[in-house]
């Protein structure tokens, strides 16, 4: 284990969280949380290998979307624990707001698999903003880099595709309080609002700013942790939905259960109640 923050020598972190002695955190991060890691790292063996045992039949458009967005679900959470283990709280939950926004229609796709369609479609609505953004670069050369004429952006521009809205399908997939919570939380740190901003700030008993915040922060992170074993959760729950895979739902559930006597003990903290 390294040496603790507040005794390291300041030339470990001469180069901010690309230093080497950030690169050896793991330990000291999970020690912060342990039951919750532990928890975290058996749940996640049994979501990649529900990753690997799913089986898409690719005439079923639901089935297709649904597996991917599983998999970038798994992953959204994977990356957040590497910035927990790096000692990057707030990039963590910068990270697993982006895997709600593929969590939220995985579930609601679960209770609805029209809703595949629906998400296909947007694609040209997707196209219709990026279009729109194109035709108003002023620089020539980045212009000059899109092989499509004005008239052909116009074509796209005029499209009456519909875009999806990540609350529309929150609600659709049973999950507004998910996303009354944990979503509009770590949007805060996704948008660097100023109630975020003081998690890279370090400032004296009065508040004045004394310095920047340039050093791994391993301690507090449990809820974070907590929440990425959430999502996980309700992933692998949706997904077994989706395929009508009985025992990986019953085995999902039982977890879910597993994480509310924990949480009611007093062991863990109290997470968000399970989407209906």
């Amino acid at each position: 284990m390294i040496m603790p923050m507040s005794s390291a020598p300041s030339d470990q972190f001469l180069d901010g969280f690309l230093s080497e002695a950030v690169r050896n955190l793991r330990t000291e991060a999970h020690a912060a949380s342990p039951d919750l890691v532990t928890m975290l790292y058996s749940f996640n063996r049994l979501a990649v290998q529900l990753m690997h045992e799913v089986q898409v039949h690719p005439e079923k458009s639901e089935e297709v979307v649904g597996a991917v967005l599983y998999a970038r679900t798994v992953q959204s959470t994977q990356a957040a624990v590497l910035l927990l283990e790096h000692g990057l709280p707030s990039q963590a939950q910068t990270v697993l707001r982006s895997a709600l926004e593929t969590l939220f229609p995985l579930a609601a796709m679960a209770k609805d698999p029209r809703v595949a369609t629906e998400l296909i479609a947007s694609h040209n609505a997707d196209r219709r903003t990026l279009a729109d953004r194109i035709k108003q670069w002023k620089h020539p050369d980045l212009r000059a880099a899109v092989p499509l004429t004005d008239a052909e952006l116009d074509a796209i521009v005029k499209s009456p595709a519909r875009a999806t809205n990540i609350f529309a399908t929150a609600k659709l997939a049973g999950m507004e309080d998910w996303y009354h919570t944990l979503y509009t939380i770590m949007s805060f740190a996704a948008h660097s609002k100023m109630s975020d901003l003081d998690k890279h700030a370090v400032a004296d008993a009065d508040g004045a700013l004394q310095g920047l915040q340039s050093e791994p922060i391993v301690e507090g992170q449990g809820k974070v942790w907590l929440w990425v074993v959430e999502v996980q959760l309700a992933a692998m729950r949706s997904t077994a939905q989706l395929f009508d895979l009985k025992e990986w739902e019953v085995l999902a559930n039982s977890r879910w259960q597993l994480l509310h006597a924990m949480a009611k003990k007093g062991d863990l903290f109290s997470p968000p109640p399970r989407a209906t």
